[in-house]
């Protein structure tokens, strides 16, 4: 607390309010009671009366940021196979190319085609034809361990 005040007395000026201390609002995690978190918008404003002080508002936007990584979901993941899909892929493996390019590193694409799916979903149908390439992508993501390891669906 004494940093702050020592702060304010060294900025605290009026005419330099509008300047050294405007604040907007921050997206901050806080820990709520039941020891899970709080996603809120936090806006600090100064206000300069006989002592200055500050005007702190919170504003709790988790359904919000729910929202936000629901819909990233839906536009990054395949929902049939639970893995990512061809949009995030792309994006990942043109970071990764950057990376390996910079560090002068390898760079592994393994690409798999599951040989006569198209034969084994007309004649078993296509729920068995889901359940096969859910299987495929399972294995796949199981050997997929490490941060630069990614088993994605790009075909459909």
């Amino acid at each position: 607390m004494q940093e702050y005040r020592d702060y304010l007395a060294a900025h605290a000026r009026p005419e330099r309010a509008q300047t050294d201390l405007q604040h907007g609002p921050r997206e901050v995690s806080l820990r709520s009671h039941d020891g899970g978190t709080v996603s809120v918008d936090l806006t600090v404003t100064p206000i300069f009366l006989q002592r200055p002080r500050f005007l702190g508002l919170l504003h709790d936007i988790s359904l919000r940021k729910q929202s936000e990584q629901e819909l990233w979901r839906m536009a990054s993941v395949d929902p049939l196979t639970n893995i990512p899909n061809r949009r995030q892929f792309d994006t990942f493996f043109h970071r990764e190319w950057l990376r390996t390019r910079r560090g002068g590193l390898p760079l592994t694409l393994l690409v798999l085609d599951v040989d006569h799916f198209k034969s084994y979903n007309d004649s078993l149908g296509h729920q068995a034809g889901d359940r096969c390439l859910q299987q495929v992508a399972a294995e796949m993501n199981a050997h997929a361990k490490r941060s630069t390891d990614m088993a994605a669906r790009y075909g459909g």
